[in-house]
């Protein structure tokens, strides 16, 4: 369940409903409603009315760096910069990982007066450099602990990564959300509420 400071916040900020003195008008059943109306014109694509596809890129990014197989052949021309991996799936076809989500750090905000407002800690306080110690600690220390995992661990990593064409990690909160909502017979506004705030973080 959503805490309640980010339910005020969401009220707050929400569309406001026709009859604005209407007692319902800040109940979180209503929150919904009027989320949904902001989160159709905020850029994240939700409609698929900015490029194909619901919350599909529509800026035309492209990543800096090529696809690489696993483990990596040559060096990614800026080591600071993502870049996609090529791999085989499950199924035995040859997989390239797509960026998910560049359009969002376009997407107006619905709690916060604009979207960049908290960059400036990443700027501060952000990942490591390439070349930097720091940088090559956390390597070794992710290297040794992937080296590490359980069986059990394996299981669990596996399934919060299983790769592109899925649910992802918040879209599995969404299906455990789905599962509650349909298991407590909770009606339609209270459904929307426990997906959204699962899915949202």
């Amino acid at each position: 369940m959503i805490a309640p400071l980010a339910l005020n916040s969401v009220a707050r900020c929400a569309v406001r409903p026709a009859n604005e003195h209407s007692p319902t008008k800040n109940k979180p059943s209503a929150m919904p409603r009027r989320r949904s109306g902001i989160s159709h014109h905020d850029k994240s694509n939700q409609l698929g009315d900015l490029a194909q596809g619901p919350y599909s890129d529509w800026t035309g990014y492209a990543p800096v760096n090529t696809p690489s197989p696993v483990p990596a052949r040559a060096a990614p021309s800026d080591p600071n910069r993502w870049q996609p991996l090529t791999y085989v799936s499950s199924t035995g076809d040859l997989m390239t990982q797509r960026f998910v989500g560049a359009q969002w750090c376009d997407v107006t905000p619905f709690a916060r007066a604009k979207g960049d407002e908290y960059r400036w800690l990443t700027r501060l306080f952000g990942p490591a450099t390439y070349g930097s110690k720091e940088y090559q600690e956390q390597a070794e220390e992710l290297i040794a602990m992937s080296a590490a995992l359980s069986g059990k661990q394996k299981m669990i990593s596996e399934y919060w990564s299983d790769g592109p064409n899925s649910e992802q990690p918040p879209g599995h909160w969404a299906l455990f959300a789905q599962f509650v909502s349909a298991r407590d017979h909770h009606p339609h506004p209270r459904q929307m509420l426990c997906g959204w705030g699962a899915g949202s973080g």
